[in-house]
C-alpha cells in the first residue's frame, strides 16, 4: 500500500501545461485542493525561475521549485535556494565548441540570464516562452557559471545525439531531451531527482510520501525517485516504463485526475 502523500513533483511543459502552454482551471483546482490539504506542491521544469513567475503567482505561500532541469532548486517567492550545480567550466567549453560546429541554434543560461548563439525564429520562441531577455552570446571569458546549455536541433537528430553525447560525456554530464527538438545539458550532479533529494532532506519528507508526474526524457530521475510515479498519456512508451501509473493527457487534464486519484484525501 502506498504512503500518504506529502509532496506532489510536477513537471510543466507536456505535464502541468495544456498544448497552449496554459495552466487550465481544473489543474489549478485540484491543486488548490491539495494544498489546502497540506501537500506540497513542487514545479520541477527545465525553465529558469523567471520563466515560472506566472505561475508562482498563480500558486499560494511560499514553496519550493525545481528549475532548469534540476540544477537548481530555490523558493517561489523568497527565492532562497535550496539546492544549486552548475556545469564544470571544461565540459561547458566542449559542448559549446561542438555546438559552434553545427548549422542550429544553441542556448547558454547563466543563473536566469539567457545567451544565445543567434537570434532566430526558434530563440525567440524559447525567450518568449521562459520570459527571460535574449542576450547575444559574443566573448565566452565575460559568461561565469554556466548552469545549463541547450541545443535547438531538428527532432529526428535527438535520439541519437542524446546517444552520442551520452556516452561521450558519461558521467560527467547529464544530456536529456525536455521537448523533441531541445537537447539539453546540465551536471552530472543535476537532475529533478537530484534536486527533489535536496528538497526531501530540507523538509523531512521521504521519497516513498512523495508522487511526481511527468512526460519527458527529463522527467526520469525524479520518475524513480518517487514511491508514487505518474506519466502522462502523451508521454513516449519509453518514459511510461518508468512510471507505476499512467493519467490522463495534459490536454485532458491528467495533474489533475491523478491528483485526486492517489493525493485528495476526502473528509
Amino acid at each position: 500500500m502506498e504512503k500518504t502523500i506529502k509532496l506532489i513533483a510536477c513537471d510543466m511543459d507536456g505535464t502541468l501545461l495544456n498544448s497552449q502552454s496554459q495552466l487550465s482551471d481544473g489543474n489549478r483546482a485540484v491543486i488548490l485542493k491539495a494544498i489546502d490539504q497540506g501537500v506540497m506542491f513542487v514545479p520541477s521544469t527545465g525553465r529558469p525561475l523567471c520563466g515560472v513567475t506566472w505561475l508562482i503567482e498563480q500558486l499560494p505561500g511560499d514553496f519550493p521549485v525545481i528549475v532548469c532541469n534540476g540544477a537548481a532548486a530555490a523558493m517561489s517567492k523568497s527565492g532562497r535556494e535550496l539546492f544549486k550545480q552548475n556545469m564544470q567550466r571544461s565540459d561547458a567549453l566542449e559542448i559549446l565548441a561542438m555546438a559552434a560546429q553545427m548549422p542550429h541554434p544553441y542556448i547558454l543560461w547563466e543563473g536566469d540570464k539567457l545567451h544565445v548563439s543567434h537570434a532566430c525564429l526558434e530563440t525567440e520562441i524559447y525567450s518568449n516562452i521562459t520570459g527571460a531577455h535574449m542576450h547575444l552570446l559574443d566573448n565566452l571569458d565575460d559568461i561565469g557559471e554556466i548552469t545549463k546549455i541547450i541545443w535547438i536541433i531538428p527532432a529526428e537528430l535527438g535520439p541519437q545525439l542524446m546517444s552520442d553525447m551520452g556516452e561521450r560525456f558519461a558521467g560527467r554530464v547529464n544530456c536529456h531531451t525536455s521537448h523533441p527538438r531541445l537537447l539539453e545539458f546540465v551536471d552530472s550532479k543535476a537532475s529533478k531527482g537530484l534536486a527533489l533529494a535536496a528538497i526531501s532532506e530540507i523538509y523531512g519528507i521521504a521519497p516513498e510520501e512523495m508522487m511526481a508526474i511527468g512526460d519527458a526524457n527529463n522527467d526520469i530521475s525524479m520518475l524513480e525517485y518517487v514511491g508514487c510515479s505518474v506519466a502522462m498519456a502523451n508521454a513516449a512508451d519509453d518514459i511510461k516504463v518508468h512510471a507505476k501509473h499512467v493519467t490522463l493527457s495534459n490536454d485532458e487534464d491528467g495533474v489533475a485526475a491523478a491528483i485526486e486519484q492517489f493525493v485528495i484525501r476526502n473528509a
